[in-house]
């Protein structure tokens, strides 16, 4: 990992680092929305706007290192949709990050006891980064079918997920095999994983379903979905996390819970725009079904 980098996510560095960070951050940001809205507009141009399918991903972590400026990964969860369909297929899994670096045990118990409560490394549950890894590129592959690896978090976590795939793809990179050797004796490049503001797409995709049935969509406005989309209607939705966070009743902090109520506010609010019906479990709860519309 670039160190400069690292001290940019720190706060560290000259001001004109850090107003050169900034506007990287920023330009980077403005190419994933001009990339989302390409997607959304390509689906409704194909008239596939109800079928194209997106991936939600979530991470929880142990704890934020600041010295390497990385998230420790400890539970990963990501959820195939389509407005047509609902929830296609899911992937969840607890990770184990193996030990965390000296004088992070403290702050990583703090940060487990108020959130995920998941037990820390070294007891900690689920596959080697590595392996998880694998699996997440095996997954969005069958789900993207040769598309690029995009997935999308909210705003506020794209930066989270961004660093515990960093982090994972480095520890798969140093655990390649000799499996994994091509028949050139090269090692087989992991593709990136693009990491997307699901609350971007959120809103833009609520704006072109009204727009394709001819309904006025001048008032769909960013901020408005924004408040839409983090009211988390299905926050307490029962049967929809992992089963650790259910027996432990810690479920809204689930990744697995946290992919699957993304999915029912995009249906909730969009799939009537398009005609669609809502099929319990799919396009919404099984039980208490709520109606987060909003015009």
């Amino acid at each position: 990992m670039d160190q400069s980098s690292t001290h940019h996510r720190n706060g560290k560095g000259t001001r004109a680092e850090l107003e050169k960070a900034a506007a990287d951050l920023e330009k980077e940001k403005l190419i994933a929305e001009i990339q989302i809205e390409r997607m959304v507009l390509l689906a409704r141009h194909n008239q596939e706007l109800d079928k194209t399918n997106f991936v939600f991903a979530a991470f929880n972590h142990f704890v934020y290192e600041n010295n390497t400026g990385i998230h420790s990964p400890a539970e990963f969860s990501a959820c195939e949709f389509a407005l047509h369909y609902g929830k296609m297929s899911i992937l969840s899994t607890l990770i184990n990050p193996g030990e965390l670096c000296l004088g992070q045990a403290f702050k990583a118990m703090h940060h487990s006891n108020n959130t995920h409560q998941l037990p820390l490394p070294p007891n900690a549950e689920g596959e080697s980064m590595s392996k998880v890894y694998r699996d997440i590129i095996k997954y969005l592959k069958n789900c993207l079918n040769g598309k690029p690896l995009i997935v999308f978090t909210p705003t506020q976590e794209v930066a989270i997920v961004k660093s515990c795939f960093d982090y994972m793809q480095t520890a798969c990179e140093l655990d390649y095999t000799d499996d994994s050797d091509d028949e050139d004796g090269k090692k087989d490049p992991l593709p990136p994983i693009l990491v997307y503001d699901i609350q971007y797409l959120f809103f833009y995709l609520k704006k072109e379903t009204m727009g394709m049935m001819g309904q006025p969509n001048e008032g769909i406005k960013h901020d408005v979905t924004n408040t839409i989309f983090l009211r988390d209607f299905f926050e307490f939705e029962e049967r929809i996390a992992c089963q650790f966070h259910e027996e432990i009743d810690r479920s809204r902090y689930c990744t697995r819970s946290q992919v699957v109520r993304w999915v029912y506010t995009f249906c909730d609010y969009m799939c009537k725009d398009l005609g669609i019906t809502m099929e319990p479990g799919k396009h919404a709860p099984s039980f208490k079904p709520l109606d987060t519309s909003s015009d």
